[in-house]
């Protein structure tokens, strides 16, 4: 369990917070104690925005004690438009433009003791007109049961890029509600959540004036292949009375990795130590309100493709005190219109530092609005001038603070130059395009991401540019084809503009897999690599069977691969007990692709089952030794009559049973006449195999021998009479041109006839004829049928009547069938009709 070590802090004033208490007043919240605003600061300052769309504008106030509360919403708060014929404002500070022109924003607030405390900022409504609605990204995938973030954009004819993702007029949905639903409304706007597999179109759509725009992207939900869920990071430490921010992440079997803290639930084991914010949009942030001498688990669980993972981060919460606040840089000139970002760094009694730049327990400020504001350690000049950027801290009754010094200058920008001024990149793949600008006094400053600097593409079906604070100028393949650049900067009362060439080439591959990564196989067993690549526009080919792509195994004795066929290439078959890799590898303009799978062959295993079938016919009272045949994957067999992992089962009890212990396993015993089913079946190297055959229950009789059979093996005990096929006595036998009769009495040779089946002669002379008109299968002998050599008498001993024998044979000469021997009175044939 990965551990995170929060150090205590007596840092308990930082938590600083704007909410109301209930009292009258604009700064009414419980932290705040005696304190009141000495100033609000309205922002953005300014700003400019084309008519019929909204802007938010935002209250912060400063505390007597240096600490800041958003008050935007607080019901003592007011707010008001200087000309509402061009502008009007409502009680959140949310901005409709309605005309050209400009007004100015007031925001007044009342304190307990009455005191007022106000702020402006001047608003230029334009004519500029939304040209294009851009949905982004334009084509992306995501796994079921997780969500996929889409940016709306209103690009501007004077060049503007708006964000209206969240604006009131603009709706959202998904063309296939059964693979993705998207929201429309609240804190997740514009969020998609895949909920099967397949493709949807994403559009976002609005009116401005009299005119409807609308764009759509692309979202593809699949299956995802999960590798690994983790919590991170590992360990970290912070002061109590501090935040951290947690990040949930899930690793793909392709190795990519995604961001899920927004999709996940998180949990803490003690709320009263760690409180962990789970709403959208701050999930995953851990604020410590405590010292622990124990860690406590703070978990985060998503649910992807319908199975639920978990990881835990153990967080302990102990003393530490912080020393020193230090803001840096500690000066910065910068031009009207920029922003400059600065840093707030906790020096903590335990000899450690903190980047709180950005944590709620920090304040930030400038001593002058109208010449620079600042957001969390971002300023933006509004104004020439001289003003001091302060960072502030409580801790207890201990104030911390450290300031910078900024200078907006009057330098004039002239111009802003993008680099590269040409470039190509394949669909799908990105390229960072930069912005710099051009000073009078010849200096320059790169405004890639500066807020003032719009980036647009000329037609985002080609390629499209992030305007986002952390990727700006960043553009995206979409498809084939030219197009251009262009980053915007409304500078002070400038506007100006520069533009790039983009050609966008096609897809190239990014990444070239082999799956199964490892694999085990039996002997004799084919196990199927796919070879798999990953181009640049996200889209995944098998190019398995590519004829530029060569198979080949690393140890040929322990198995060998299909190579060069039309189909069914990456086939391995194991030959040998061992490891192996097995490698496709392929070079395409110019690029050498390999990867491998690691391949384990064991022993041949199990694969089939069969019953040996050579006898199936078992007589009542008597016993069978049935047999099973194990078929192994190297094409061998093995006996598994006996195997523990064998079971017999008859199907009918009725006429025979079967053992299953071990010293008969398998042996049958009839029961009574008739036919059943007999099965073998058992569980074999992870297969479930079974055999079945069918079982013949038959009387007890005597019978010949027949021409394939070497030994009398029904009754033993009988006598055997041995003739050629002139029926003259042979000893010994039998042979392969000797036959043996088994000598009954004639009541037990005709109950036995009437036990099998039809009776059909008695004696000799019926015998003969029936055989020559025909009814011998063969017309060889010996014959295809079930008989008898019989005698009148019923006991006595054999050589009494083997004196007197009687048989028919077939006469070559006359070509029939004749009667040959003494006594044909005292002797019969008794011949039963052969199933």
């Amino acid at each position: 369990m990965k551990k995170l070590w929060l150090f205590g802090l007596s840092l308990c004033s930082i938590l600083l917070a704007g909410c109301n208490n209930g009292d009258e007043g604009l700064v009414d919240v419980p932290d705040a104690g005696i304190h009141q605003a000495v100033s609000i600061v309205v922002t953005p300052k300014n700003a400019q925005i084309p008519v019929g769309l909204p802007l938010q504008f935002e209250a912060i106030a400063t505390l007597d004690d240096g600490t800041t509360v958003d008050v935007t919403s607080n019901p003592s708060l007011s707010w008001s438009s200087s000309n509402n014929d061009i502008a009007t404002i409502d009680n959140q500070g949310l901005l409709t433009s309605v005309s050209t022109g400009q007004v100015t924003i007031t925001a007044k607030g009342i304190n307990k003791d009455g005191s007022i405390v106000e702020d402006t900022s001047d608003v230029t409504v334009t004519n500029a007109t939304v040209t294009e609605l851009l949905v982004t990204p334009k084509a992306t995938s995501v796994s079921k049961g997780l969500s996929q973030a889409f940016k709306a954009e209103a690009i501007m004819s004077d060049g503007q890029v708006i964000d209206v993702t969240k604006n009131a007029e603009l709706t959202w949905s998904s063309s296939d509600t059964e693979v993705a639903s998207i929201s429309s409304d609240g804190p997740n706007k514009g969020h998609a959540i895949g909920l099967a597999t397949g493709t949807s179109e994403i559009k976002a759509q609005g009116i401005v004036g009299d005119t409807e725009f609308s764009n759509t992207a692309v979202l593809t939900v699949n299956e995802a292949v999960i590798q690994s869920f983790n919590v991170t990071p590992d360990t970290t430490s912070i002061p109590v009375g501090l935040d951290t921010v947690l990040k949930a992440e899930i690793t793909l079997t392709d190795g990519s990795v995604k961001d899920v803290t927004q999709d996940a639930d998180w949990t803490t084991t003690d709320p009263t130590v760690l409180d962990v914010n789970n709403t959208v949009g701050n999930k995953g942030s851990v604020h410590a309100k405590k010292t622990s001498t124990s860690p406590v688990d703070v978990t985060a669980s998503v649910i992807v493709s319908g199975t639920e993972y978990t990881d835990s981060t153990a967080i302990t919460v102990t003393t530490a005190a912080v020393t020193s606040l230090s803001v840096t840089p500690e000066t910065v000139d910068l031009p009207v219109g920029l922003t400059q970002e600065f840093i707030a760094q906790a020096e903590l009694s335990d000899g450690t530092s903190l980047d709180v730049t950005k944590n709620t327990a920090v304040s930030w400020t400038t001593s002058d609005s109208s010449i620079a504001t600042v957001d969390k350690g971002i300023v933006t000049s509004v104004a020439e001038g001289n003003v001091t950027v302060t960072a502030v801290g409580v801790v207890g009754e201990q104030r911390f603070s450290d300031s910078a010094t900024l200078t907006v200058t009057p330098t004039v920008v002239t111009n802003i130059i993008i680099s590269p001024q040409s470039a190509n990149t394949p669909v799908g793949l990105k390229k960072q395009f930069t912005a710099t600008a051009v000073f009078s006094d010849d200096s320059e400053l790169d405004v890639t991401n500066n807020a003032a600097i719009s980036w647009t593409t000329g037609e985002a079906t080609i390629a499209t540019v992030s305007n986002d604070a952390d990727s700006k100028g960043i553009v995206k393949g979409e498809s084939v084809g030219k197009t251009t650049v262009t980053a915007t900067g409304v500078l002070g009362s400038q506007s100006l503009q520069a533009t790039a060439d983009l050609e966008v080439t096609k897809a190239v591959i990014t990444d070239f897999q082999v799956t199964p990564a490892i694999s085990a196989s039996a002997l004799g067993l084919p196990t199927s690599f796919i070879a798999t690549a990953t181009l640049s526009d996200s889209t995944s080919l098998d190019v398995t069977n590519n004829p530029e792509v060569s198979w080949s195994a690393s140890n040929t004795g322990v198995a060998t691969v299909t190579n060069g066929e039309v189909d069914g290439n990456g086939v391995a078959t194991g030959i040998a007990v061992g490891v192996t890799n097995i490698t496709a590898s392929a070079s395409v303009n110019g690029e050498n692709w390999q990867s491998s799978g690691e391949l384990t062959v064991n022993n041949a295993a199990i694969v089939g089952i069969s019953i040996d079938t050579t006898d199936n016919e078992v007589a009542v009272g008597k016993t069978l030794a049935m047999k099973a045949i194990g078929e192994l994957s190297d094409g061998n067999t093995t006996d598994l009559t006996t195997d523990d992992r064998s079971t017999w089962v008859i199907e009918d009890t009725s006429m025979a049973s079967v053992s299953n212990a071990a010293e008969d396993k398998g042996t049958v015993t009839g029961v009574k006449l008739g036919s059943t089913n007999i099965t073998v079946s058992g569980e074999f190297d992870g297969l479930t195999l079974d055999a079945t055959t069918a079982l013949d229950v038959v009387g007890p009789y005597r019978r010949p021998l027949l021409a394939d059979e070497t030994a009398y093996e029904e009754d033993t005990k009988e006598e055997i009479v041995y003739v050629d096929s002139t029926g003259t006595t042979q000893m010994p036998g039998p042979g392969p041109d000797i036959y043996g009769y088994a000598a009954v009495g004639v009541d037990v040779a005709i109950a036995e006839c009437q036990l099998r089946g039809e009776e059909l002669v008695s004696n000799p002379t019926s015998l003969a004829i029936y055989l020559n008109e025909g009814n011998d299968d063969t017309s060889t002998w010996p014959l295809n049928f079930r008989y008898f050599w019989t005698t009148k008498m019923s006991t006595g001993e054999p050589e009494t009547w083997f004196k007197y024998r009687d048989s028919v044979f077939f006469n070559d000469d006359t070509a029939k069938f004749e009667i040959s021997g003494q006594d044909p009175d005292s002797h019969a044939f008794v011949i039963c009709e052969h199933k």
